[in-house]
């Protein structure tokens, strides 16, 4: 429109945070993972037969 094109931002993880991301997953798994807010029908990949034997 109007001739501006506008280029899509990608973003990807960086490696500001990697020494909290573990701690911070451990955490909140041992004080066990809320439920979902809203349910979600978005598949992933790990809902694979082969991403779950892992």
């Amino acid at each position: 429109m109007f001739g501006i094109r506008i280029e899509p931002i990608y973003y990807t993880p960086s490696t500001a945070f990697d020494e909290f991301r573990d701690p911070d997953f451990e955490r909140r798994k041992a004080e066990s993972f809320p439920s979902p807010l809203f349910k979600c029908s978005i598949l992933t990949p790990e809902t694979t037969t082969e991403q779950q034997l892992v």
